[in-house]
């Protein structure tokens, strides 16, 4: 059942491919589902987290909303020998509260439930206060999930050129900027940031790092060191 559910939500995928297009989403038959060029060297994606079970669902998890900058990921190389991906991440919670909850309207009227669970069966009354929907309406959530990105790129970031996206990133070096605006891999939140100040021209970035008091333990240390040797190699992005 799990290899044929796992074909059935390629299928609605692919179905959405036509009204994605249309605001700029490419779909995107494995990895993170949709991506979108937002200008010259910086890519957004997205993954809504399917988990699928035996009983005939798609269970939608935490939504992954990556942006990816190319000189991110390119210093990454430079420095530990692979390329990693990042600076950035929107933060995107299932259900959320204040100034934190930034899902569409639409979203939050119709699918107003911590865990989505969409069912590849047929059943004639289902329990929607425990977030139970037919299959059918995936493609409406997933529009939602799309144009709730689409707002907050709008309004959090500027997408005129790379080097203006990195410097609408948060600057402030704090726990919850690190974990829930940053966004590195294989590394981590607190080497993206680095290195998007750096590419930013802060070359005193270390400096604000060490005066924060944060650690995150001995690899995140190794990790930002090994940042720190290479800063005078990582040259600032033309404004």
């Amino acid at each position: 059942m799990t290899s044929y559910l796992k074909s059935e939500i390629l299928c609605i995928f692919m179905e959405t491919e036509k009204d994605s297009l249309g605001t700029g989403w490419e779909v995107r038959r494995s990895g993170l589902r949709y991506a979108k060029k937002l200008c010259f060297g910086v890519a957004q994606y997205l993954d809504p987290i399917f988990t699928f079970t035996d009983g005939g669902k798609f269970c939608a998890l935490q939504p992954k909303a990556p942006l990816e900058s190319a000189s991110t990921r390119k210093v990454f190389a430079q420095i530990f020998g692979k390329p990693g991906s990042g600076p950035a991440q929107i933060n995107l919670q299932m259900r959320g509260c204040g100034v934190k909850d930034r899902r569409s309207s639409l979203w939050k009227e119709r699918f107003n439930s911590a865990n989505l669970e969409f069912i590849e069966l047929e059943v004639k009354e289902l329990p929607r206060e425990k977030g139970c929907y037919q299959k059918n309406e995936l493609p409406l959530f997933l529009a939602e999930l799309r144009k709730t990105v689409d707002a907050i790129v709008l309004s959090d970031y500027d997408i005129s050129s790379e080097r203006s996206f990195l410097e609408s990133l948060p600057r402030s070096y704090k726990i919850e900027n690190l974990t829930e605006n940053y966004y590195g891999i294989p590394y981590g939140g607190a080497e993206a940031f680095a290195i998007a100040r750096l590419l930013c021209g802060e070359i005193n970035v270390f400096e604000r790092i060490r005066a924060s008091g944060i650690s995150f333990g001995p690899v995140w240390s190794r990790n930002l060191a090994r940042v720190e040797e290479f800063a005078n190699e990582i040259e600032p992005l033309a404004v």
